[in-house]
């Protein structure tokens, strides 16, 4: 085993914990250590989180796991209530309860502060619910017939969007013809939704007709660009925009049907019009300033197009962004756009292109730009990858941008070029202890025989490489006759800062994915593996046998300090978990999410991983199917000899909620959250970049290898931005109530301190109201008509015909609503509208004529609304009879806001009055 022979670059520096404290909970004391590069004195702005408490139901009884923020000494200890009970004092981010309930609940306390009290997931598992899918008006067509086109949950990405100190999902919407750039036709529009994590809609923003559906096109910059508490989400947009307030982008009349919109001259792709970036609140999904995108097309002409070098949009078409701190204090976002050659169109023959966006004091700002068009700038021409990656590689406190063979200077110089062109999958992170800094991973798509930059000892390469550097074929590139002195394909490990590569091993052919990771492998500090016959490999350069790895993600999912690899059971099913078996030499499954989908097609990925929840293991969030709406649609096709055909299809609506996977397992090791590396944090808009990659950390851990050092991490040199979050002094009174059964009438955690709690509790234990799922009401999400006229129908106790749910699963609660005169003949109210949000006005009017329905009679209403004249005529009679009931107030500024959607908040009051009147 090894001992102490291995170089130690990172000095540990002293970590004081009382040893009475570590018996007291067996845990390991992690040493603080200096990072690689210490000396920076730049601070870093990150969110101001709370504890993130999150309780699983195991085999062992109940996990509890929390945060620890980068601002807090490593040996800061916690306090943990189950209910009204302290069960253990001195717990470091994890505890396992075995007296532990589904019933009951929890609570972290520190430093003389509380955290919220959690219920417990019975399941693993938090369903989050997702508002109603877009629907799609695009008919496909394959060797199954003529369909319509639908949409599925796709890439996401996260950040603090309110300043509350809770992390918020935002997810793109991705069309079933979505299309990669080297594919011409129309694809569905995307569109960009924020979620809180109990389901609450906050926006859907509508990319519009001139923003491409595919991997190469929406990428998500969320983060806190700003500084004032909350993230903002920054992306590439264009003319058709609309922000999550119904602002339209750009120039609206290029982009309200697909007709006139840019895109459709050029088979689907936007060549021609304006490009935009824009910044987004993360609140409210309001466009807050939108600047010019750079490198921008021609506006209408395709001339700027052909310069990347094709004449169909393919090369032009390859965009990519991620979140850099080039201050090395504030995040700013990374745009880039083409990477490849060109095919001798152009002269120069290709293009690359990229510019740097800060947004301060409510502007948009180029900070600075790149551009091979430039002449100082043609030899960096097809230098880049289907992915971009930053972090601070020179040490500097500022972050570098890797591009693939070029490397940009956190000011957009170039920091070194090895001039080996178009790769694939990239990988940086700390992935060897003996090495100064961080490492660099890369796949290889591009080679060419005669092509000397490919050659070992040319000049482009040989600068790159030293007497250390280690050169083999994998034994089946050899035996297929690679060459043993030219790089071909395969993959490579080099010194990020300076280009120097460590290890290089051919492929026989292009390749697409290659994987990085400390799996546990015998004594090796990594394993590094590609696709194209490119071999496993250790940290001393010795081939492996065939591991048969996953080569999809990795992922820290159990307690110790190896990374698992996280996988699929193919394309669109179940997301898994293998955990590498050193004495069996074997991967075993360790998790399969039940229910779960993967996205992206064979590239296997989550919607979402990141460290969201607990302490510094991951979670994994995935979609799931919770119901669909399938209904017959008639439309008109063209047939032989272009004749009309008019056909009869199936039109089916899914419902969608977002599912969040906690780890079962324990750990000893008490880290801050992966949140608060910087390395980590760009990761978050990385991660859902063209051929998605996991993220990484930027120091090494290691608890394998006998007498390792390196189970330490690095003190953070972060500041946390003030916002809205200020954790509560601890109040014993305000600790739940124990018991065997919840601390009220309902199980919805997510009730808890609101103003509509009451109502919600009394309306689900009369059976009347259910929750998104067992634990979450989502009281801020929206009702649909559906919905509404099934909640009032059951609350009136009004017999169905169940006969008519094949139709529309509402339809037998709609018709008794219909018989029974409680929808007035002004609401819209055919199949289609079933699943359209109920406005306040018509939710009013429905339970007037409810409570006319059981005979109670209204009371002469006096109250006045500020915005009485915004009511629809018809509805001015039930609004004021609703009120002279006593069953609508109207909000806190005097008005009634008749034309907002109604929360699930509302409907459960407004039921609750009704049900107390007619009972």
């Amino acid at each position: 085993m090894l001992k102490n022979s291995k170089k130690k670059l990172r000095k540990l520096g002293a970590f004081s914990l009382v040893l009475a404290q570590v018996a007291a909970v067996g845990v390991v004391a992690p040493m603080t250590s200096a990072s690689a590069f210490a000396g920076s004195a730049i601070t870093r702005n990150m969110e101001n989180l709370d504890r993130g408490v999150v309780a699983t139901k195991t085999n062992d009884g109940v996990l509890i796991s929390w945060r620890r923020l980068a601002t807090e000494p490593a040996d800061t200890t916690f306090t943990l209530y189950r209910n009204q009970e302290k069960i253990n004092e001195g717990a470091v981010t994890n505890f396992v309860d075995a007296s532990g309930t589904v019933n009951d609940k929890y609570t972290v306390v520190a430093n003389g502060q509380m955290s919220d009290s959690v219920g417990v997931w019975e399941n693993g598992y938090l369903d989050i619910p997702l508002a109603k899918a877009p629907e799609s008006d695009v008919l496909q067509m394959d060797r199954n017939g003529i369909y319509y086109g639908s949409y599925t949950p796709g890439d996401s990405s996260y950040g603090d969007l309110d300043g509350d100190g809770q992390y918020e999902i935002v997810m793109l919407w991705s069309p079933s013809d979505a299309k990669d750039a080297a594919t011409g036709g129309r694809t569905g529009k995307v569109y960009m939704d924020a979620y809180k994590l109990d389901g609450t809609q906050l926006w859907r923003i509508d990319m519009g007709y001139n923003i491409r559906a595919g991997q190469h096109d929406t990428h998500l910059n969320v983060a806190d660009f700003d500084g004032d508490g909350r993230a903002e989400v920054m992306v590439r947009t264009a003319d058709g925009t609309v922000d999550g307030q119904g602002n339209v982008i750009g120039d609206a009349s290029k982009g309200e049907t697909y007709e006139n919109s840019w895109a459709a001259l050029n088979d689907g792709k936007n060549l021609q019009g304006p490009l935009y970036v824009t910044c987004f609140d993360g609140e409210t999904g309001k466009a807050l300033d939108t600047i010019d995108y750079f490198p921008n097309n021609t506006v209408g002409s395709n001339a700027a197009s052909l310069t990347f070098g094709d004449d169909f949009g393919n090369r032009s078409e390859r965009y990519n962004s991620t979140i850099a701190y080039i201050d090395g204090q504030s995040p700013s976002a990374v745009f880039a756009r083409g990477y490849y050659f060109g095919k001798g169109i152009s002269t120069p023959n290709g293009r690359t292109g990229a510019a740097a966006y800060s947004f301060k004091n409510g502007k948009l700002k180029m900070e600075w730009s790149f551009d091979t068009a430039e002449s100082k700038n043609n030899g960096y021409i097809g230098q880049g990858n289907h992915q971009i990656e930053a972090g601070d590689v020179d040490g500097d406190g500022k972050d570098e941008i890797l591009y693939g063979a070029l490397t940009w200077d956190n000011d957009g110089s170039i920091l070194w070029c090895t001039y080996q062109e178009h790769g694939d999958a990239m990988h940086l992170g700390d992935f060897d202890p003996t090495k100064e800094g961080l490492e660099w991973l890369k796949a290889y798509e591009d080679y060419s025989a005669d092509s000397e930059v490919f050659d070992l000892k040319g000049p482009q390469l040989s600068p790159y490489i030293t007497s250390n550097t280690i050169f083999k074929n994998s034994a089946a590139a050899a035996a297929q006759g690679a060459p043993n002195d030219r790089h071909q394909w395969g993959i490579s490990l080099q010194n990020a800062k300076t280009g120097e590569f460590y290890q290089i091993h051919n492929g026989i052919k292009d390749t697409g994915r290659a994987m990085i990771a400390n799996i546990g492998y015998g004594d090796s500090w990594y394993a590094m593996w590609g696709a194209g016959s490119s071999g496993y490999w250790d940290s001393n350069g010795n081939e492996l046998p065939d591991l048969k790895a996953a080569m999809n993600g990795r992922i820290y999912w159990t307690g110790d300090l190896q990374d698992e690899l996280q996988d699929h059971n193919g394309a669109g099913k179940e997301i898994t978990v293998t955990k590498w078996n050193d004495n069996t030499k074997t991967f075993d499954k360790i998790f399969e999410g039940k229910g779960s989908h993967s996205i992206n097609s064979t590239k296997g990925n989550p919607n979402l991983q990141a460290d969201l929840l607990g302490d510094w293991r991951e979670e994994i969030v995935s979609y799931a199917i919770t119901g669909q709406d399938t209904k017959k649609e008639k439309t008109t096709i063209k047939g032989n000899f272009d004749k009309d055909v008019e056909v009869e299809l199936d039109k089916t609506v899914y419902q969608y909620s977002l599912r969040l996977y906690e780890t079962p397992y324990a750990t000893n090791y008490n880290f801050y959250t992966l949140a608060h590396d910087d390395i980590y944090r760009n990761s978050s808009a990385t991660d859902t970049n063209c051929y998605n990659q996991p993220p990484h950390i930027s120091w090494y851990m290691n608890d394998h290898i006998a007498n390792s050092q390196y189970t330490t991490q690095p003190d953070a040199n972060v500041k946390l931005v003030s916002n809205s979050y200020k954790a509560k002094a601890f109040d014993e009174s305000a600790l739940p109530v124990a018991g065997s059964t919840p601390s009220t009438d309902s199980p919805f955690v997510d009730v808890v301190g609101h103003w509509g709690k009451t109502y919600i509790d009394k309306m689900y234990k009369a059976g009347v109201i259910n929750g998104m799922d067992d634990t979450h009401f989502a009281p801020d999400g929206t009702v649909t008509k559906g919905q509404f006229a099934t909640l009032i129908v059951n609350a009136l106790k009004i017999d169905t015909d169940s006969s008519l749910a094949s139709e529309h699963w509402a339809m037998p609660f709609v018709k008794a609503a219909q018989n029974a005169n409680l929808i007035a003949e002004d609401i819209p109210f055919t199949v289609e509208d079933f699943d359209k949000e109920i406005s306040r006005e018509e939710m009013a009017s429905m339970v007037a004529k409810a409570a006319a329905y059981k005979n109670v009679e209204a009371k002469a209403a006096d109250k006045k609304f500020t915005d009485a004249s915004d009511i629809a005529a018809w509805a001015v009679e039930d609004v004021n009879n609703a009120v002279g009931l006593g069953i609508i107030n109207g909000m806190d500024d005097g008005s009634f806001q008749p034309k907002a959607n109604a929360t699930r908040a509302q409907a459960a009051t407004m039921l609750s009055m009704l049900w107390d009147l007619i009972k």
